[in-house]
């Protein structure tokens, strides 16, 4: 990339993303989407949104208050 170097998240999403990761819960979750093709490989926009999703529905509750705590 020449000249300024695109940043595909916000800190905001980096800090879930990151936050994410530290939960064991969290195995359970895939980041999809565009804003996972941006932030990973692309680099070619900012994204307004995070994508997961995980096929264990119950999971969706309970890692949503983990976030939240945190």
């Amino acid at each position: 990339m020449s000249g300024k170097e695109k940043k595909p998240l916000t800190e905001l999403q980096q800090e879930i993303i990151n936050t994410l990761n530290g939960l064991e819960e969290s195995k359970e979750l895939y980041f999809t989407g565009g804003s996972a093709l941006s932030a990973y490989y692309l680099h070619h926009r900012l994204s307004e949104d995070l994508d997961f999703f995980t096929p264990a529905e119950d999971m969706i509750q309970l890692i949503s208050r983990k976030l939240l705590q945190s």
